[in-house]
């Protein structure tokens, strides 16, 4: 994961319709939609303004999120699996 310097580029990220996270102590996704922050984890979702944002999470070390890669499923083992299971 890349580190986001400063906060004023946290925003800047954000301001572009581009995604950040923290690690700690909850990893947390943030991105903007209509000129709200969008907070996300694993057990809530919420929209805070700028104002609280900034209150709340400006000491917070940010990052740029990085989309995890889908696992691909090999369809050759789900055919050999079914032509086994069938005879």
């Amino acid at each position: 994961m890349e580190k986001i310097n400063d906060f004023e580029s946290v925003i800047n990220i954000l301001k572009n319709y581009q995604v950040v996270e923290i690690g700690a102590p909850v990893k947390t996704n943030f991105s903007i939609r209509n000129n709200k922050i969008f907070v996300k984890t694993n057990n809530a979702q919420y929209f805070i303004s700028l104002e609280e944002f900034e209150a709340l999470f400006k000491h917070s070390i940010f990052y740029y999120f990085e989309q995890t890669q889908s696992v691909e499923i090999e369809t050759s083992k789900d055919d050999e699996y079914y032509a086994w299971k069938h005879k």
